[in-house]
């Protein structure tokens, strides 16, 4: 059912069109530099993590198969989410098929859920068709070589989340900034997917399995790792008032409050520029309004040409993080040391005691 791919990759589409490069006349170019409730978790594999809590203090991962972030379940519909965890069931199961409210939920949660929420799954399922309440699917490959595949993804996720040094105790921001950060010097743009590769090819997959990816499969794929460590996180793209160029980023729920985080646009750069943004610091790193922003999925906003995304970032209280380069984490005292060096260099500190 090829409507479902479609609906996928609908914002993707036209990013890819332009290869979601901002070229204008302000110079604004892209550069290749828990919440408890937040995930809702369900393994597919058998084998049992039984580690021992490490005695360094170090964070241990253990890694689900689903996860779905609050932002993204309000804004999907509980139909859609119940339908996705069917889903998950049917494939934990051996089976083919799955209870569904409809055949339009169907559709989309087969183009959204595992796209955003299970890039293994998105990458080797596909669906077939809806009839009588139940939905249909079969594998790209055969079954026993989607297992293995889920099994070596699980382990990649695990090396990835254990590379980023995160410690037991740290909080949602301090793992919102360390798998920023880890992106960041791990990660590369991948210029010729962006002026020659097709929609379906594109992915938060793609991006972990091969190193290099754009922005869509970056903002996604940094949503992904934080909903693996309990954050809620979701994709986010926008218009720039300086391009005719759309771009996609993550917005994370830290806290009380909303934040915008480009991952793609702090590639190679070690800043703080793009971490913990308001939409006021949005529109200044990259020209980007609040008005043009499609947050979390595109689905809403589709449904209803009215559609007003609750998921506002207002917060003020955050530094302005403008030409800053990041130093160090004091996971202990909860600072951030970052340096500036616009007007001669200075060292700063960022106190995020109340973020905890």
């Amino acid at each position: 059912m090829k409507k479902q791919k479609l609906a996928a990759a609908a914002m993707s589409l036209i990013l890819l069109m332009t290869g979601c490069k901002v070229v204008d006349e302000k110079n604004y170019t892209e550069r290749t530099t828990g919440q408890s409730e937040t995930t809702e978790a369900t393994r597919l594999t058998t084998a049992e993590k039984a580690e021992e809590e490490p005695s360094d203090g170090s964070y241990r991962f253990e890694y689900k198969q689903f996860v779905v972030s609050d932002m993204f379940r309000d804004t999907m519909g509980e139909d859609m989410y119940v339908a996705y965890r069917n889903f998950i069931t049917a494939i934990e199961n051996g089976e083919t098929e799955f209870e569904c409210a409809d055949e339009d939920t169907f559709g989309w949660m087969m183009g959204q859920y595992a796209y955003n929420c299970n890039p293994c799954v998105a990458e080797y399922v596909k669906s077939d068709y809806y009839a009588d309440g139940v939905g249909h699917f079969s594998y790209t490959i055969p079954e026993d070589e989607f297992r293995v595949k889920l099994q070596e993804w699980e382990e990649l996720v695990t090396d990835i989340i254990n590379g980023c040094g995160i410690q037991e105790d740290d909080s949602d921001l301090e793992k919102a900034l360390l798998i920023y950060l880890y992106i960041s010097d791990n990660y590369v743009y991948d210029y010729y997917a962006a002026d020659n590769a097709q929609v379906d090819e594109l992915s938060a997959y793609r991006l972990f399995t091969g190193g290099q990816g754009i922005c869509q499969e970056i903002g996604i794929g940094y949503a992904y790792l934080l909903m693996q460590v309990g954050v809620d996180a979701a994709g986010c793209g926008g218009w720039s008032v300086y391009s005719t160029v759309p771009h996609e980023w993550t917005i994370v729920h830290i806290g009380d409050h909303y934040y915008n985080i480009d991952a793609t646009f702090a590639l190679g750069q070690n800043t703080l520029d793009l971490f913990l943004m308001s939409d006021e610091d949005r529109y200044a790193q990259g020209g980007y309004t609040a008005d043009q922003m499609t947050r979390v999925n595109h689905y809403p906003y589709e449904m209803d040409d009215n559609y007003v995304s609750p998921y506002v970032c207002d917060d003020d209280s955050v530094p302005e993080f403008v030409c800053t380069t990041f130093e160090d984490l004091d996971h202990e005292n909860n600072i951030i040391y970052y340096s500036t060096c616009e007007g001669g260099c200075q060292m700063h500190e960022f106190d995020f005691s109340d973020y905890v």
